[in-house]
């Protein structure tokens, strides 16, 4: 993939596209760094790339790493569901940009836990993401308040779990030091 691009996220501030299209800030986008190594998500074993349906365990009886592995694959799984919704109704950019990140952390790299995280808060991220036919997605406008209310669980559910393990993350770090 040319290089690592593990927790070297640039600041931003954000922007808003016209008709509040949003799109993902450009600190989201691919960025290739020095050959540092990535760092892997807790629990899993760093540089082994395997999927979220496969238990990938350091310790099957360490409860930490058993309910860390849940935890992704419930983030794996709530991005999906996010994915789906956006790619139904039109908005492109931004399940791509969940895609990117879900796709990182089935690949056991803490880099998609801090892309998806990246997105949350300022202007013009995901938070602000408003379906409906004015921002030109293809949707009734009865059904806007419905799908709307279904994003916003769902962001606030991934928002939750990435947090949760990048505080584990950083607990971890903290106990390897």
């Amino acid at each position: 993939m040319g290089g690592d691009d593990s927790q070297k996220l640039r600041p931003w501030r954000g922007a808003i596209s016209s008709l509040g299209r949003s799109k993902p800030p450009a600190h989201c986008e691919n960025q290739h760094s020095s050959g540092k190594r990535r760092a892997s998500l807790p629990g899993t074993y760093p540089g082994r790339a395997s999927r979220a349906s496969e238990p990938v365990v350091r310790n099957p009886e360490n409860r930490y790493n058993v309910k860390v592995h849940a935890k992704i694959t419930q983030l794996t799984n709530l991005i999906d569901e996010a994915q789906q919704l956006l790619r139904k109704h039109g908005e492109e950019t931004w399940a791509n940009w969940l895609e990117e990140g879900c796709s990182r952390i089935r690949d056991r790299d803490f880099a998609g836990v801090q892309h998806i995280l990246s997105g949350f808060g300022g202007m013009g991220s995901f938070n602000d993401l408003y379906i409906c036919p004015t921002n030109h997605h293809v949707i009734e406008e009865r059904n806007v308040d419905r799908v709307n209310n279904k994003l916003r669980a769902l962001s606030s559910e991934i928002y939750k779990l990435a947090r949760d393990l990048q505080n584990e993350e950083q607990a971890a770090q903290v106990n390897r030091d």
